[in-house]
């Protein structure tokens, strides 16, 4: 029975997967009792959660995966973005995983404390994709001994809902960060830009929000990946757009393999690294020089005797020299006014490319119907899950559905999303930069500049070498000999033998051949 653990910034969402309804009727119980009834053992929490071995290193399953990556540029990026987003004043700022500083100092009885507050079925969605009788699920719950009874604390956390605050600035001005990040190199780094969307419920807007936005950058001939990337000098090696789906939605483009200069001599130092601080769009900032008329340097590069039996590494090295790479990209403003500048001119063309937005529709289409034939399950899934969360968390909607309204959830509202597509298909173009106008270009915005740090990474392994042979020093032979024992002890305390008579109780293992087939 595989089980995935996925933890997001509102919801824990576990999946199990078993072939055919026979299956996943005999695993739901035991899965769902695991979630509401688990043993939270001592040692449980030692190898799973946090421990220090016999070498006085930190370990632990939950404490090892956040410390493989909080300090990564990807981790790093998405959590800075969503800080300045929501201003720091939600939980889509925090860190879902917890920060290993943190976890170093939590208990087992805080774990069951939380457990008991929040896991309970009032707080509980269960999605179920397949075929499968609901009767006979149900019939199934229902018979399982103490599964749908209510503890004495249910129903009695105090959920706080989300109220996300408004973005600061006017339309066209950007708050702005620099964050560094551990690398073993400082050749590339990555700037990305966010936007506030609309509401989780608003169908239409995030449908045309997402078609938008495949337009701009999803093919090598859009205009994001014509100015960044498809040039001979490029600014970035790829760029990357996703529409988050929180209870207020969120629009993000990520540029990464952005050429950073380094150590140059030519490159101008970040004066107010981490700080934040607002700057206007219309910011005046010096700019390299245009690259329009690059197609006749090209023609001109070939030797002026008429020679065609040059080299093609002497090629690449005219190449190299004609188009150098940029060394003011992570300057102030420089990457934020050439990427404005693809959005102005998509939003002010005075002919508003109706029949591409119209190709781009068909192919978001075909993009939705192919997902859903590939994975089914989990995107049906990912469908459900902003309609659950809104409910539950968002502190209203203009379908009057959430609990702190007082309302019953609305679940299915993305099953629109093909009468969406139907009804933006007869938009005009000017739909389309008006489009792009009210939601980014005269929108507020957050920026994040994320530089290599080869010092940072190589401070970080000695920080952590030191700090780990300081701890051995201070427990001595003997504290790290009792630190070994207590991870021995609870390595053989999880080792648990099934008796062969809660073996009898299971259930036969079901006929694979009567797993429903696509005809």
């Amino acid at each position: 029975m595989p089980v995935f653990v996925y933890k997001h910034i509102k919801i824990v969402k576990l999946t199990t997967v078993k072939p055919g309804s026979d299956g996943m009727l005999e695993v739901i119980p035991v899965f769902l009792d695991h979630i509401l009834h688990p043993t939270l053992r001592p040692a449980q929490f030692l190898t799973e959660v946090y421990h220090m071995d016999g070498t006085a290193k930190h370990q632990g399953v939950v404490y090892c995966e956040m410390a493989s990556r909080e300090n990564t540029e990807p981790d790093l990026l998405d959590h800075a973005l969503r800080r300045l987003l929501y201003q720091n004043q939600t939980t889509y700022a925090c860190e879902t995983g917890g920060r290993t500083s943190d976890i170093l100092n939590l208990t087992n009885e805080e774990i069951i404390a939380y457990h008991q507050k929040f896991y309970h079925l009032d707080n509980l969605t269960a999605i179920i994709c397949g075929q499968i009788d609901p009767e006979a699920l149900f019939g199934k719950l229902a018979a399982t001994e103490g599964l749908l009874e209510r503890g004495a604390g249910d129903g009695s956390a105090d959920i706080p809902v989300i109220a996300c605050p408004r973005l600061p600035g006017k339309g066209g001005e950007f708050v702005s960060e620099t964050v560094r990040f551990p690398s073993s190199d400082e050749d590339v780094g990555s700037i990305a830009f966010g936007w506030r969307g609309p509401p989780s419920e608003d169908m239409f807007t995030i449908v045309a929000l997402d078609v938008l936005f495949r337009y701009l950058h999803e093919t090598s001939a859009s205009p994001f990946a014509q100015a960044f990337v498809e040039r001979p000098d490029p600014y970035a090696s790829q760029v990357d757009v996703e529409l988050k789906g929180f209870v207020e939605t969120s629009i993000v483009l990520i540029f990464s393999g952005v050429p950073y200069p380094g150590n140059d001599a030519n490159a101008k130092e970040e004066s107010e690294d981490g700080k934040d601080h607002i700057q206007s769009d219309s910011e005046d900032v010096e700019m390299a020089e245009s690259d329009a008329g690059n197609g006749s340097e090209w023609e001109d590069m070939t030797d002026e005797s008429g020679d065609e039996d040059e080299s093609d590494e002497d090629s690449d090295e005219d190449m190299d020299d004609a188009h150098p790479p940029r060394k003011d990209l992570f300057d102030a403003g420089v990457y934020r006014d050439l990427m404005m500048t693809v959005l102005r001119d998509f939003a002010f063309m005075t002919s508003p490319p109706a029949d591409l937005m119209h190709a781009t529709l068909r192919r978001h289409r075909r993009k939705i119907k192919e997902a859903l034939e590939e994975d089914p399950h989990d995107n049906i899934a990912a469908y459900l899950i902003p309609d659950i969360v809104r409910h539950h968390l968002a502190a209203s909607s203009t379908l009057n559905d959430t609990r702190a309204q007082g309302g019953n959830p609305r679940i299915g509202t993305r099953d629109q999303m093909f009468e969406v597509l139907d009804r933006l298909q007869k938009e005009d173009g000017q739909f389309w930069c008006d489009l792009a106008r009210r939601w980014v270009v005269d929108a507020p915005g957050v920026e994040v500049l994320m530089v290599p740090d080869m010092k940072m990474a190589e401070e970080n392994s000695r920080r952590e070498h030191e700090e780990q042979k300081a701890r051995a020093q201070a427990l001595g032979p003997e504290g790290l000999a009792a630190l070994k024992k207590q991870v021995d002890d609870a390595m053989e305390d999880n080792k648990i033998d099934l008796p062969p008579d809660l073996i009898a109780k299971m259930g036969p293992v079901p006929d694979v051949t009567k797993a429903p087939r696509l005809p």
